[in-house]
Parts: C-alpha cells; sequence; structure tokens
C-alpha cells in the first residue's frame, strides 16, 4: 500500500485512504518516542459515538478542503 513514503507524511496518507473506503476515523497517540494509531471497522454514522463523528467529520472536513471543494451536509 506503501502508505509511509516521508517522514511525516503518513497520517495525511492514513486518513485520505481510510476516508475513501469510508472506514471509521483512527485515533492518534502520540508517545514520548513514537505515536500509536489505533484503526476501527466500519461503522455507520447513528451507531458512533460523539466523539468518533467529531474525528469522522473532522477528517472528512480536512479532507475535502485539501480536493479545494466544500463540506456539505450531502458530502458527509
Amino acid at each position: 500500500m506503501h502508505l509511509v513514503g516521508a517522514r511525516g507524511s503518513g497520517i495525511d496518507k492514513v486518513v485520505i485512504i481510510l476516508e475513501m473506503d469510508k472506514l471509521s476515523a483512527p485515533t492518534f497517540v502520540a508517545k514520548e518516542n513514537n505515536t500509536m494509531v489505533t484503526l476501527y471497522q466500519r461503522k455507520e454514522f447513528f451507531d458512533m459515538s460523539d466523539r468518533e463523528r467529531i474525528n469522522a467529520i473532522y477528517y472528512h472536513a480536512s479532507r475535502i478542503y485539501l480536493e479545494n471543494s466544500f463540506t456539505t451536509n450531502k458530502s458527509v
């Protein structure tokens, strides 16, 4: 899959791929010398917790912004 190509570019690629495949937003925990990423299985929006919904919408809006587009209720 080549998710990490250069230092610091992997998180963007992971979020974009997960968003495009309609998978749940990952969680990131920064540790002292590393970063832990937890990936989740697909979940319907109404089954997500408030925190999961906020993360999903944030990452979706970020991806849409990078594509020079606008986030709408329909796109979410």
